[in-house]
């Protein structure tokens, strides 16, 4: 089975000197074959400013092979969690902006499993490699030579859940730094509950 489906965005910026017109489509390939699944979405953007256009720049481009409790992907894609909507410290992968309602985001090149049990628990692990810009809230790009690797449990606790994130990754130092290498380590933890008493 072949799905095609796009998605066109036209921003206007006004400015008492220029106006900047950006068109942008986003035409989105989809190949299902049982357990296997192709995604293949480009970012196709033509601007009117100083900037070239950029003609098939990827948006997304992953493998994904699933089973009754297993998902694995590989490839550019979109790694997110947490329950928070505006305020979101796990923000880690992703540069999602609750004020834009088409929810675009930049991927990242890795490989995610995630294995989910029948009583709704789940475990994720990725190995992330070849990203290049920040990601999330980092202010500090990884090294390129070296994977960053993470895992995630999302635990069903009562009414609600519990999750607990960890990651790690090496910096990328730069020409003036005097440590030969430095990492980082990201420790994250949420409990959230569907409790409420209009339900």
């Amino acid at each position: 089975q072949i799905n095609f489906n796009g998605q066109a965005i036209n921003i206007t910026s006004l400015s008492f000197i220029s106006t900047e017109n950006t068109l942008r489509y986003l035409p989105e390939f989809d190949y299902i074959n049982n357990s296997f699944n192709i995604n293949i979405a480009p970012n196709i953007t033509f601007t009117n400013a100083g900037r070239a256009p950029r003609i098939l720049q990827p948006y997304r481009a992953w493998l994904r092979y699933t089973t009754t409790y297993w998902e694995w992907k590989l490839g550019l894609q979109k790694i997110n969690f947490g329950p928070a909507k505006l305020l979101r410290p796990l923000q880690w992968f992703d540069q999602l902006d609750p004020r834009d309602p088409t929810n675009q985001t930049n991927g990242v090149w890795g490989l995610k499993s995630r294995y989910t049990s029948a009583a709704n628990r789940s475990v994720w692990f990725w190995a992330l490699m070849g990203n290049n810009e920040p990601k999330g809230w980092e202010f500090q790009k990884s090294n390129p030579a070296i994977p960053e690797i993470g895992g995630r449990l999302e635990q069903p606790l009562g009414a609600g859940e519990l999750g607990l994130t960890s990651h790690w990754r090496a910096l990328n130092n730069t020409a003036g730094d005097t440590i030969p290498r430095s990492e980082e380590r990201r420790v994250g933890k949420e409990c959230r509950s569907r409790w409420s008493p209009y339900h």
